[in-house]
């Protein structure tokens, strides 16, 4: 059941009474008339009390009329616009009607049944409506009493062929008769009931009324029995169950209103009412379709106050899930901030590992002087070139490209080459100028220069490897796009993947098919120089 609170106004020929859901309870709120004079003291009690709940409506009256009609079979907007219109020859002086389809009829594949319902005189909804929109009330809905019973029926007796239900209200005695759990006739006696005794002699008189009309409608068969359920307050229904005396072709079934609203979970909230108004509010509450007869602009101030709560919902949402991301990010940079001490680390012992390689090979031995012959010149020189092409890879790129290698688990780097300026590429960037080797290498330097790019090599293997190439080709390419996202980064290209053991072992005969758990490959990274440099 809803939580919110809500009010119910429920409407019948002499009676009005306000109900209020509130708390988890039912509570009766007030009563008037039905008249000029109850509808001028329900003026005032509203515009009193001001209240901010959303308002349903109840009509329970004599002046409502069904209609079972056989109407073709058809789909979409052409079936609303039929319905509509047949609503509107039904019930042509009035704008409150409803339709409810019960679907196809057995025999009838291209035909089915509709229930048309409407007020056939308006002006005593229309007098109350007036009030309500006067006072800027919140109605929700305006809700028919018998199509609300006819719902209710599936809940008690789904099962029954030919039924009968009798509701005691507050304006009256509602009579209901199904076939299959259809509403074919529906009767309202405005009568005064006061007493278990009085109901109970009420509700026999109407009853034998009720099955002669049915009889007369050749609805009902003569001496048929037929299975009326009483839906019955609490005195009530001890009363009828303590009857012994049968009435002929009938067979009574008192239902405990309560015991069927706890059933259908709300009868807890019913509070001490002896009234079945309540209990109507409370069935409406657990309903879907909540709106019969009211217009769009009946509920226009209920529907915008709906929406702007929704709206606050949506905005509080995206505000949290704002939060939320906020937050991660945060926690993200803290933890590459608090690994960036140990990069450090790193990155300083590849860079003294890598001088005290590159001085070797310039002296022939670690730590020793070159001395001036022409041998070591030359040596010395070889090795100035190759520290400004392999320059120790800046800490900035080595960090991301860390940051990348911890999302890829099954990556491996093996080797990383800087290059500050264009490199041949292994000849391939060469081949392509058509110049020779020499004034080639320069020209591609000098263009690479300009683009204001670096260079990085880097070796990998895929690890493990169970020699499903697919695999690891897809694994590879997305630890290649991954660092083609990352800021800064022009291209990277894949140099080569790694070989299919199987292919291997054909095109060579003298291998045998083995099962490798690596997976070498290469990759080439081209990085803005203003981005990744050394400070």
């Amino acid at each position: 059941m809803a939580t919110d609170s809500s009010l119910f106004i429920f409407l019948s020929d002499y009676i009005v009474t306000i109900y209020a859901w509130r708390d988890g309870q039912f509570s009766q709120q007030n009563r008037f008339e039905n008249s000029p004079a109850g509808q001028e003291a329900f003026g005032h009690h509203w515009q009193q009390t001001t209240p901010s709940e959303p308002v349903y409506l109840l009509v329970d009256m004599i002046e409502e009329e069904l209609h079972n009609e056989m109407v073709p079979r058809l789909f979409g907007g052409n079936r609303q616009k039929m319905l509509t219109g047949r609503s509107s020859r039904m019930f042509r002086n009035t704008p409150f009607c409803y339709n409810h389809l019960y679907g196809r009829v057995s025999g009838e594949e291209q035909k089915e049944q509709v229930l048309f319902i409407g007020l056939t005189e308006p002006e005593k909804l229309l007098a109350w409506l007036t009030i309500l929109h006067g006072c800027q009330a919140r109605l929700a809905g305006v809700v028919s009493v018998p199509v609300l019973c006819q719902e209710l029926f599936k809940k008690m007796a789904p099962g029954n062929q030919e039924a009968l239900l009798v509701s005691p209200n507050a304006g009256g005695l509602r009579q209901i008769f199904l076939h299959n759990g259809r509403m074919l006739v529906s009767r309202f006696s405005a009568v005064h009931l006061e007493g278990e005794r009085a109901v109970r002699e009420t509700i026999r008189q109407e009853v034998v009324r009720m099955r002669g009309y049915l009889e007369s409608l050749h609805l009902l068969s003569l001496h048929t029995p037929l299975d009326l359920f009483v839906l019955c307050p609490k005195a009530l229904h001890q009363l009828l169950s303590s009857e012994t005396e049968q009435v002929a072709h009938l067979n009574i079934h008192p239902v405990d209103a309560e015991g069927l609203a706890r059933r259908l979970g709300f009868g807890t909230n019913l509070g001490q009412n002896e009234q079945l108004e309540p209990f109507f509010c409370g069935f409406l509450l657990k309903q879907r379709q909540r709106n019969h007869y009211a217009r769009a602009a009946d509920t226009r101030i209920y529907r915008a106050l709906r929406l702007r709560a929704r709206l606050g919902t949506a905005s509080l949402s995206l505000f949290l899930v704002g939060v939320l991301v906020a937050g991660g990010l945060f926690w993200e940079g803290w933890r590459i901030q608090d690994s960036r001490p140990e990069l450090l680390r790193q990155v300083a012992q590849a860079q003294q590992a890598w001088q005290e390689v590159a001085v070797a090979s310039g002296t022939g031995e670690k730590g020793g002087t070159p001395s001036v012959g022409e041998g070591n010149v030359v040596a010395a020189v070889r090795t100035l070139d190759a520290l400004r092409q392999n320059a120790a890879t800046p800490q900035p790129l080595l960090i991301a490209i860390s940051q990348v290698l911890n999302w890829h688990s099954d990556i491996w780097l093996v080797g990383l080459q800087w290059f500050a300026g264009l490199p041949d590429r292994e000849g391939e960037w060469l081949q392509t100028t058509g110049l020779p080797a020499a004034e080639a290498r320069a020209l591609l330097r000098r263009e690479g220069q300009k683009a204001g790019l670096h260079y990085v090599r880097l070796q990998g293997q895929f690890y493990p490897f169970s020699g499903q190439m697919m695999v690891a080709n897809r694994r590879i390419q997305d630890f290649a796009d991954a660092l083609r996202g990352l800021p800064g980064v022009a291209d990277v290209a894949v140099l080569s993947r790694p070989e299919d053991p199987t292919q291997t072992a054909v095109l060579d005969s003298h291998s045998t098919l083995a099962s490798p758990t690596e997976a070498p490959f290469a990759l080439w990274m081209a990085v803005e120089a203003g981005r990744y440099r050394h400070e």
